[in-house]
């Protein structure tokens, strides 16, 4: 796997390394099986000496759109395109408006 990391911090380069093709050493691999089986008390401790592997944990699992953000970044899926409202047809009726009551 080609991964293109001039774009990912070192945590987010990991995480990819760690879920999907294993190319990690033995010590970062048990790191990383102790941040994802650590409570928040044991993950802010973690943080200390580990900032950019816990942030980057972190939005992995909290942050929506950011896994996919990271895998964009890294060559690894394409860019998503850009949507554009739909314009409505001009032979599309209005929509009804409801009746006034009136007293």
């Amino acid at each position: 796997m080609q991964l293109n990391t001039s774009k990912l911090t070192i945590g987010e380069v990991e995480l990819i390394q760690v879920q999907y093709d294993g190319s990690i050493g033995s010590f970062k691999r048990s790191l990383w099986k102790a941040i994802m089986g650590a409570d928040s008390n044991n993950l802010d401790r973690l943080a200390k000496a580990y900032p950019e592997q816990i942030s980057a944990y972190r939005r992995y699992t909290g942050e929506d759109g950011y896994w996919v953000d990271v895998l964009t970044r890294a060559g690894l899926v394409a860019s998503p395109e850009p949507q554009e409202p739909p314009i409505p047809s001009p032979e599309t009726p209005p929509m009804p408006q409801a009746p006034r009551e009136t007293h």
